[in-house]
């Protein structure tokens, strides 16, 4: 106690506080609270939380956290977050007139927090409603984040709620609140069955705002791609002429599409590539979203559709995307075979990349494939043959 309260080494005072946390007894609490008053007190406050939730009654440790100044910031953080725990109906109240006073922004988001504790009373509701209308945008974007738990958790009234509240920040009058929403909504699910969020977002799609643009699009895809794929889909045709904006959307739109999304995602893709047929400058983009968001038996037919129109800059993305993809072997085999007798020699050179697809899987060539390769070695084409010839399999005895 005495390294505590005298100790001018700042590593052996700390040490000594925590010891005091870390005691059977309450014997400690007087010096912690005392360091609370001064440079000694994150440490205390930490100390003090050890002491605190052991055998003291609900009631004690109130009127102990009550008394726990509010003047520095990472302690008036952590009595909110500590009173929050308590549930109680005192505490409750205390948050409430925490929740009025002047406090740091960062203090202030840890009282939204701790009032999380209390998500089915109107009260709560009510304060944390006004600060997502705060003009301060360190209080409004503080909201997105007062709740760890997604969405599709939450009993349904708080669900309501919490939908209420992301409409409200999405009509922000600060684009970077509206942002922290989207970018909210872009990476947790959320159960939106009735659709309070869609019209906003789809209405902020068509901001004059890029940031804004991008974010809001990148929600829809990730909210509602499943439910609204033709909502997806309109998207990308009110775009269809902007081609730096088509560029950025397709380009958030396939990022999310990885193997395991791809099913869930394959109405939303199947819209997609119809609206990008409209416009002759998206071969290169329905090209990449052929191989990457369609399954193979659909894959076949799109690549033949799409063959005669495939420029040599398409194509070439086209075998990049191939020979570097994770398709497993049946799948290339499939491919290759379906592709390596077409009288169209671009058809044929993806026939050559789906066999580098598979060896490269396989890290061994066959004895078919092997054969296969000299086939496109011999091809008329040079597009074929040439690519073919600098493909060098591993001898037979290594």
């Amino acid at each position: 106690m005495h390294l505590a309260r005298l100790e001018e080494q700042p590593a052996i005072r700390e040490m000594s506080l925590r010891a005091l946390g870390r005691l059977d007894s309450n014997q400690g609490m007087p010096i912690l609270m005392e360091a609370l008053q001064d440079d000694r007190a994150r440490v205390a406050m930490y100390a003090l939380r050890s002491i605190l939730f052991k055998s003291i009654p609900s009631t004690d440790v109130f009127k102990i956290l009550q008394a726990v100044p509010t003047t520095k910031v990472t302690i008036a953080k952590e009595k909110a977050r500590l009173i929050g725990e308590l549930k109680t109906e005192e505490a409750f109240q205390y948050l409430v007139e925490m929740a009025g006073m002047k406090l740091h922004a960062d203090a202030q988001t840890a009282v939204f927090r701790a009032l999380w504790h209390f998500s089915e009373r109107a009260e709560t509701w009510a304060i944390i409603m006004r600060a997502a209308a705060d003009p301060d945008p360190n209080i409004a974007k503080s909201i997105v984040t007062i709740t760890d738990i997604n969405s599709t958790m939450m009993p349904i009234s708080t669900r309501q709620n919490f939908l209420k509240l992301l409409l409200k920040l999405m009509n922000h009058p600060l684009a970077e609140v509206r942002v922290e929403a989207f970018n909210y909504i872009s990476s947790t699910p959320i159960e939106d069955t009735n659709n309070v969020l869609s019209p906003r977002l789809l209405e902020l799609v068509f901001s004059s705002l890029d940031d804004e643009v991008l974010t809001a699009a990148t929600a829809i895809f990730y909210s509602r791609v499943q439910v609204q794929p033709g909502l997806v889909a309109e998207i990308f045709r009110k775009v269809l002429k902007k081609k730096k904006m088509l560029s950025q959307l397709f380009y958030f739109y396939t990022r999310r599409l990885i193997p395991s999304t791809q099913l869930r995602f394959l109405p939303a893709t199947r819209l997609i590539l119809q609206v990008l047929k409209e416009d002759r400058l998206t071969i290169s983009l329905r090209t990449r979203l052929i191989c990457i968001g369609l399954p193979v038996e659909e894959q076949k037919q799109a690549l033949l559709d799409i063959l005669p129109e495939l420029h040599a800059d398409a194509l070439a993305k086209a075998i990049s995307h191939i020979e570097n993809s994770r398709m497993d072997m049946h799948t290339a085999w499939q491919m290759e075979s379906l592709l390596a007798n077409k009288p169209d020699e671009r058809a044929r050179r993806l026939a050559l990349a789906f066999l580098k697809a598979n060896t490269d899987r396989a890290r061994v060539w066959t004895d078919e494939q092997r054969e296969r390769l000299e086939v496109y070695r011999g091809d008329e084409s040079l597009l074929v043959a040439e690519a073919a010839t600098y493909m060098f399999p591993p001898s037979k005895d290594t």
